[in-house]
């Protein structure tokens, strides 16, 4: 079986029944320490329902309700359904990453998907908030402060200083793209195989650039890091498996092998 999946239509949610999704959650939570919450099950809805119901099982943690922002962030990628828009799980993210930081402050992965969801909400609207770039720096400096060698940090952080650059709005904002350069380069050089996400995001991020060539090869070292961990005993969650897809439809999409 082929590591890069073909490329297919958007699919149709999954469902799972909860008790299922809380097993494979639980498990998760077990398994090796990482920075973001990793997502065991495809059915990215029915974690964020699980997570975030009033009487949820973990209600008081942190690392739950980041892992909600994660699977709310999850289905607006990768879930909907036809015709479903994506917005109103851009605020479920949002909402989930607001109560992990009312329990922690310092919560890094909360900060990040607070800065996403935020984000999200500003890319197809260029940033029409004159506040919020700023904020968004605030939030992905006080998370690189916190966790100045994760790959995470290092890359959200470097992105924002090159799309600032790129919309021609980084001298108002402090968007430095040699900064942005280095802080991406030194987060894709600690980011673990498993990470295809990260190595989506920059490889777009050159695309939207006109880098043609640099963003292929990134996406081609997402391809190889896939292929690393298909030799290992690990595997690729469902989120990452989600990425993979869409790493091969651009890959597909600029005739790149």
């Amino acid at each position: 079986m082929p590591v890069v999946p073909t490329v297919r239509a958007r699919r149709s949610r999954a469902t799972l029944p909860c008790a299922v999704v809380l097993a494979l959650l639980l498990a998760a939570a077990g398994s090796a320490a990482a920075l973001m919450p990793r997502l065991p099950s495809p059915d990215f809805a029915a974690t964020w329902e699980v997570l975030s119901a009033p009487d949820g099982p973990r209600t008081d943690d942190p690392d739950a309700w980041a892992t909600a922002a994660r699977a709310a962030i999850a289905h607006a990628f990768y879930g909907l359904a036809p015709g479903e828009p994506a917005g109103p799980w851009i605020d479920r993210a949002q909402s989930a990453a607001d109560r992990a930081l009312s329990l922690d402050p310092d919560h890094v992965p909360a900060l990040l998907l607070r800065a996403q969801a935020l984000g999200e909400r500003a890319q197809g609207a260029g940033f029409p908030d004159p506040f919020l770039p700023n904020a968004l720096r605030s939030m992905l400096e006080r998370a690189h402060a916190l966790a100045p060698d994760a790959a995470d940090t290092q890359v959200a952080l470097g992105l924002l200083h090159l799309e600032l650059t790129r919309r021609g709005i980084g001298w108002a904002y402090g968007g430095r793209a040699e900064q942005g350069q280095s802080l991406v380069h030194r987060g894709l050089a600690v980011a673990s195989d498993d990470r295809i996400d990260l190595r989506l995001m920059v490889g777009r991020m050159h695309l939207d650039r006109g880098e043609r060539e640099r963003g292929l090869e990134i996406l081609r070292d997402a391809v190889r890091a896939a292929e690393a961990i298909a030799a290992s005993d690990d595997e690729l969650d469902a989120f990452q498996r989600e990425a993979l897809r869409e790493v091969a439809e651009l890959l597909d999409a600029h005739d790149a092998p």
